[in-house]
């Protein structure tokens, strides 16, 4: 008999129960690069002042991707984001004390990567996995929770069902606290900046080893394919130590116009090539895109690109405490103007990253967000080139008291980056 989780486990259970219990009395791979033991007292501690406290809250439940592995300090489970149904959930109480809550699979993935406190799972004995979550949830609540207990829970990020079924018992107060998350998620901690600086220079180095592998054939009579191209970088992200990847693609010529397409036919002498990618380490995302050239370029693509380069490093000196989001973008916009720089300004000059690829703030019209110390921000701009290609070479930024502190330093990108087939210009 050995007694963990609060519960004794036989030692005719099962392999994987067995499994599970080695799992939490040794030390993850993972858990160099995780949260030490004092980023997660204050990562808590700031969760409890910036939302329980403020909100006279008893607890907190989240179920979303990017709100578990925060409140955790930096825990994924697998494809968290495609999964077709909620995985996991974590309590939170006023103590900071927490708990997850989550199918009996993904227990022993959880201590691998560090997890020392309580674990409830479920089996898989429901119609779908979500039923079981929504069922342990209810049944700690019901358990633990005195009445009028008021709970803080993601609620605006859940279908609109689960919530009904969460909230049927009235007797406790269900406040949505998404909102708060999301400005709390702001503000990285040193530990998130630096989990967020792996993962874009995992995106860069990827990069640079599939440039090495094209250069090596591009010059073949068989070409070189913009699939396999795409899929190199894809390959060397892992390589690096990247944990997942998200949207990964390269376009070339006039069809760069897209901003996503489906990879086809080889390399081709005399075009744009575009690269698109999204990664993430530990949970912390990078956003990347970079513009090559096929070949030796025309003064008239190299003064394209140039443009863009003119225009990205205007945005670096803005991008400081004090400065509103709208402004950074209008000054980007009345600069592109007096310049007569044809930019792509629909969808903004950028947004910030954490733990999803996409969140607050954003550097368009009408995000009044005044940018502060902690922030991490993708300054992404477009500009057309002489037969419309679109061209960016995104920069991600954490903002400090001295302004922008690019992360993706890996290799300077501010010339236009030309495939001539030599491969003793790549370190």
């Amino acid at each position: 008999m050995i007694k963990v989780l609060g519960r004794t486990i036989k030692q005719t259970d099962s392999a994987y129960q067995r499994r599970a219990i080695a799992a939490s009395h040794r030390q993850g791979k993972c858990t160099d690069v995780s949260f030490d033991s004092h980023e997660q007292k204050s990562l808590i501690e700031k969760i409890k002042q910036q939302v329980l406290t403020e909100n006279l809250l008893n607890s907190l439940i989240v179920f979303s991707p990017a709100n578990f592995s925060y409140l955790t300090g930096g825990m994924i489970l697998p494809d968290a984001f495609q999964h077709p149904f909620l995985q996991a959930a974590v309590l939170v109480r006023p103590e900071g004390e927490r708990m997850i809550l989550c199918q009996s699979a993904y227990v022993e993935m959880l201590r691998e990567q560090g997890w020392k406190e309580d674990i409830l799972s479920f089996g898989l004995d429901q119609l779908h996995p979500e039923i079981g979550l929504l069922d342990g949830v209810k049944n700690i609540i019901q358990k633990d929770f005195s009445a009028h207990h008021k709970i803080g829970c993601d609620i605006s990020q859940l279908p609109v069902a689960f919530v009904q079924d969460l909230q049927l018992d009235t007797k406790f107060q269900w406040v949505d606290i998404s909102q708060q998350m999301n400005q709390l998620r702001m503000i990285k901690t040193p530990k998130e900046i630096e989990l967020i600086g792996e993962a874009v220079r995992q995106a860069d180095r990827g990069l640079v080893s599939a440039l090495n592998h094209s250069e090596g054939n591009l010059l073949d009579s068989w070409g070189y394919s913009m699939w396999e191209f795409a899929e190199r970088i894809r390959v060397h992200i892992g390589e690096m130590g990247g944990h997942g990847t998200g949207q990964i693609t390269a376009i070339q010529g006039s069809a760069s116009q897209a901003f996503a397409d489906y990879p086809d036919g080889n390399l081709v002498q005399g075009n744009f090539l575009r690269t698109e990618t999204s990664n993430h380490f530990r949970g912390y995302w990078s956003v990347g895109g970079r513009t090559l050239h096929v070949g030796w370029a025309s003064d008239e693509h190299k003064s394209a690109y140039q443009k863009n380069t003119f225009l990205k490093n205007a945005g670096l000196a803005l991008l400081k405490p004090g400065m509103r989001c709208c402004d950074v973008f209008t000054a980007l916009c009345t600069l592109a103007d007096k310049e007569k720089i044809p930019v792509i300004s629909e969808f903004g000059f950028g947004h910030g990253l954490g733990l999803t690829e996409y969140e607050s703030p954003y550097l368009n019209s009408f995000d009044e967000t005044v940018l502060q110390e902690g922030m991490v921000l993708v300054l992404s701009i477009y500009n057309t080139g002489p037969e419309k290609e679109l061209i960016c070479s995104k920069e991600i930024v954490a903002i400090t008291q001295e302004g922008a502190e690019v992360l993706s330093w890996y290799r300077n990108w501010d010339d236009l980056y030309e495939m001539t087939g030599n491969t003793a210009r790549h370190g």
